[in-house]
């Protein structure tokens, strides 16, 4: 008797979403893995900041950038803040501004498709694959309801030394002026970037408890 052939095509589908803090090791982590084989949805050029590439995806932080705003402009009362940051060319200020928080905001059906097509479109072929945005640690919540078989990598880095590279680096990709009526001085900002640091690390601690059934490996970032 010849045996029973079965058509067993299904597509496995992984999801690895790369959650951690900017400045804390997160491209580097994100390189690891697209040399590992994993498909990272991110830009692998050299940039200023990232001379081994980013590996960010330009499409998540579209996303996320349009679901802080949502977040600013609902809690932020302050409105010569709100005015000082209302051209969408500080959206990638907003990041560094906005707090994690528990509660979710609502978004509109737009940016809902947009987490769709972007789910969609990476993993319709069955690979493994992934992606890091920094803003995720603020935005997680708003794409776990769309992936499949998702998986946590952790990144935590000393928050003193996020809060300096990002210190840094924001004053290179926005003027002083601007810096300095948001954080203050330099050593006012690195203090106020080292609260937000602190704040983003309880949110995954908090992440960790809220999904203890997705798998996750928590990575350390020593320098």
């Amino acid at each position: 008797m010849r045996p029973i052939q079965t058509n067993n095509t299904k597509k496995v589908i992984k999801t690895v979403m790369i959650l951690g803090e900017g400045r804390s090791g997160t491209s580097v982590l994100a390189g690891t893995l697209q040399i590992l084989g994993v498909k990272i949805d991110g830009n692998s050029l050299p940039s200023q900041f990232n001379p081994r590439g980013s590996f960010e995806s330009a499409i998540s932080a579209r996303i996320s950038n349009q679901i802080v705003r949502t977040i600013f402009d609902s809690e932020n009362k302050n409105r010569e803040i709100r005015d000082l940051l209302a051209s969408h060319d500080y959206d990638d200020l907003l990041y560094w501004v906005v707090n994690p928080k528990s509660d979710m905001v609502s978004i509109n059906q737009t940016i809902r498709g947009e987490i769709k097509r972007f789910i969609y479109n990476n993993s319709k072929n069955g690979a493994i694959w992934g992606w890091k945005d920094p803003r995720l640690v603020i935005t997680l919540k708003y794409f776990l309801p769309f992936v499949e078989s998702p998986y946590l990598i952790v990144i935590f880095r000393n928050p003193f030394k996020v809060a300096k590279s990002s210190e840094k680096m924001i004053r290179e990709m926005f003027s002083n002026q601007i810096v300095e009526r948001l954080f203050g001085d330099k050593s006012k900002c690195i203090l106020k970037l080292s609260k937000k640091v602190l704040e983003s690390d309880q949110q995954i601690i908090k992440y960790l408890y809220e999904y203890p059934n997705i798998p996750t490996l928590i990575v350390t970032f020593e320098d």
